[in-house]
C-alpha cells in the first residue's frame, strides 16, 4: 500500500513523464505511488512525440503512475507541459481505487485532437 503526506501534491502522469520516458526526469525527487488507472471519462491521443488526455463523451479508463511530488515539481511540470501557452491544463482527475479518494491532478491536451490517431488506454512510445 502506499503512503501520502497530506500537504504534497499527487499528479497522475500518463505519457512522456513516466518512467523509463524521455521526461521521467522531472519527477525523479517525487515519490511513486503506483500504476493508477483514470474513470472511463477519457481519451488518449497520439500527438506525434507525446500524448495528449482529453475528457471525452465515449471515454475509457486511461493508465499511467500516480506520483506524490512538491509544489516546486508541479511549478517545473506546468513550465515543461505548456500550461502558460494553453498547450495543456492542470486539472482534477478521478482515478479508480486504490487512488480514488485522494485529490489528485493531471494535464489535459487542450488542442484539437480530430484527426489524431487514438493511442488506446495507454501510452506507448
Amino acid at each position: 500500500m502506499f503512503e501520502v503526506s497530506e500537504d504534497c501534491p499527487i499528479v497522475f502522469v500518463y505519457g512522456t513523464l513516466k518512467r523509463g520516458e524521455c521526461r521521467a526526469h522531472f519527477l525523479s525527487e517525487g515519490t511513486y505511488l503506483g500504476l493508477g488507472k483514470t474513470v472511463p471519462q477519457f481519451r488518449l491521443y497520439d500527438c506525434g512525440e507525446y500524448p495528449g488526455l482529453v475528457l471525452a463523451s465515449s471515454g475509457v479508463s486511461v493508465e499511467g503512475e500516480v506520483w506524490q511530488v512538491t509544489d516546486r515539481i508541479v511549478a517545473a511540470l506546468d513550465i515543461e507541459e505548456g500550461v502558460d501557452i494553453g498547450l495543456y491544463r492542470r486539472e482534477a482527475v478521478t482515478l479508480l481505487p486504490p487512488f480514488h479518494t485522494l485529490n489528485v491532478e493531471t494535464y489535459l491536451f487542450q488542442h484539437e485532437v480530430e484527426g489524431l490517431p487514438d493511442a488506446g488506454t495507454v501510452w506507448k512510445s
